[in-house]
């Protein structure tokens, strides 16, 4: 595919991965990820994923916005703009040092526990 063929010509080690049905470990050992704002990115915040996000929908623009805002997340305007973030930022600055401060906001943003928060909740107080 285009995405794969573009992957390839990257200077660095990418790895394009369809269907895969182990996404939360493949998310925990990965250094990056490249998202759309949607419900994933929390999942990427419990696991302290440093992510560049895009906005592909109206309703994932404030959630985006925050997570930048944290310094939790790098909301991307265009995949162009990825570009020349990789070749600007990361040819001055080390990546590691971004990646590093990116995840340490990143798994403040959430635990990971919130479903059983609600359980627990629920099962106390009846239903919602």
């Amino acid at each position: 595919t285009q995405v794969q063929g573009q992957a390839a010509k990257m200077p660095w080690q990418v790895e394009v991965l369809v269907g895969v049905d182990n996404l939360s470990q493949i998310m925990a050992e990965s250094d990056l990820a490249i998202a759309a704002a949607g419900g994933t990115v929390w999942e990427l915040c419990s696991l302290g994923v440093p992510s560049f996000l895009l906005v592909l929908s109206k309703n994932q623009f404030s959630g985006c916005m925050a997570l930048q805002n944290a310094g939790a997340a790098i909301a991307l305007e265009s995949i162009l703009q990825l570009e020349e973030l990789l070749n600007g930022t990361f040819a001055k600055d080390s990546p590691s040092k971004i990646f590093s401060n990116l995840s340490s906001a990143a798994s403040t943003i959430t635990d990971g526990d919130g479903c059983e928060r609600a359980t627990h909740y629920i099962m106390e107080n009846g239903n919602v």
